[in-house]
């Protein structure tokens, strides 16, 4: 058991190698491939006065724009498992690893925020679904998310800034401080990834009802409530649990529109910032991390669904 077990980590991390390099090499390629040159760019916002042939040529090499395609490939994926993603165009004082530093801190926060949120009201409302399937409870519950959940984010969040903000007066329009100025922008993260993980709760519970053991708890006498929580819930919440832990990446990424709209310092407002300033280091490094962030968690949870599971390691 245990070898078959390290024979599939063993596999499963041989089989991220490739995939490491594949998107890797497609991050490194979108931005040498942009029709802006980086030298002409990075002169450009540096706010240099007469741009000459000679003043790009020179700017080239201390990019190390001169080298080989592939050459210079090799050297930024190695210093990116560095964390070492270069200088700002924008601000050569500040490296692109200082910036994503200063940054990923707030955007963890509400992420791992925006993920709590999604699992506690994914579960209340999952099971209510189930519970009383088919009845005017189920169908409001599923009319309201699917109707949410169709709802472009930016413009849920401009239409909660206005309700909730400028009439009615309870919370800020955006900005990072206290728990105040998280609940906006969670409830507008946690919107679609709510409507998914509903659904999937509710689907697990109708198939766990009617699995033999739970007419015989309720012949047992055990209450609705108990049965609910302690029989149905815990073994219909495998697959949903599995799925929401590879929902942080995609939160983190989701950030990008909501931080923008609520003025939240995280990376996903520094990568807008940088799309408009042709940033391009950062633009590439924010790229990346998404994508590194992606395989880490579906490689984690593939394991950890191994070691529950013993019939994926076949």
């Amino acid at each position: 058991m245990v070898f078959e077990l390290r024979k599939y980590i063993l596999k499963r991390l041989i089989a991220t190698v490739p995939l490491l390099v594949v998107v890797s090499f497609a991050c490194f390629l979108m931005i040498q491939t942009m029709s802006s040159d980086p030298a002409e760019v990075v002169l450009r916002v540096r706010q240099t006065p007469i741009v000459t042939d000679k003043a790009i040529e020179e700017m080239r090499i201390e990019l190390g724009l001169d080298k080989p395609f592939l050459t210079r490939y090799a050297y930024w994926l190695v210093d990116s498992f560095k964390f070492d993603f270069g200088v700002s165009y924008v601000n050569p004082a500040r490296t692109v690893a200082s910036e994503l530093k200063r940054c990923l801190p707030a955007t963890l926060q509400l992420a791992l925020a925006s993920v709590v949120f999604v699992f506690m009201v994914s579960v209340v409302l999952g099971t209510l679904a189930a519970y009383y399937k088919d009845s005017w409870i189920d169908k409001s519950i599923r009319f309201l998310l699917f109707n949410f959940s169709a709802m472009p984010s930016y413009w849920f969040a401009l239409l909660a800034i206005w309700f909730f903000s400028l009439y009615l007066g309870w919370l800020p329009t955006g900005g990072r401080g206290g728990f105040e100025t998280l609940i906006l922008p969670v409830l507008t993260l946690s919107l679609g990834q709510i409507a998914i993980y509903v659904r999937l709760i509710r689907n697990n519970m109708i198939e766990v009802l009617k699995e033999d053991f739970v007419f015989y708890a309720k012949a047992r006498g055990i209450g609705p409530f108990r049965l609910l929580t302690q029989h149905v819930l815990k073994n219909s919440l495998q697959s949903s649990i599995t799925a929401l832990g590879m929902s942080i990446p995609q939160l983190i990424a989701g950030t990008l529109v909501v931080e923008t709209v609520f003025s939240w310092p995280g990376i996903g407002r520094l990568s807008i910032e940088a799309i408009l300033n042709r940033d391009y280091p950062i633009i590439q490094a924010y790229v990346w991390l998404i994508a590194l962030l992606l395989i880490l968690f579906n490689l984690l949870f593939d394991i950890l669904h191994a070691i529950n599971d013993p019939r994926i390691r076949n």
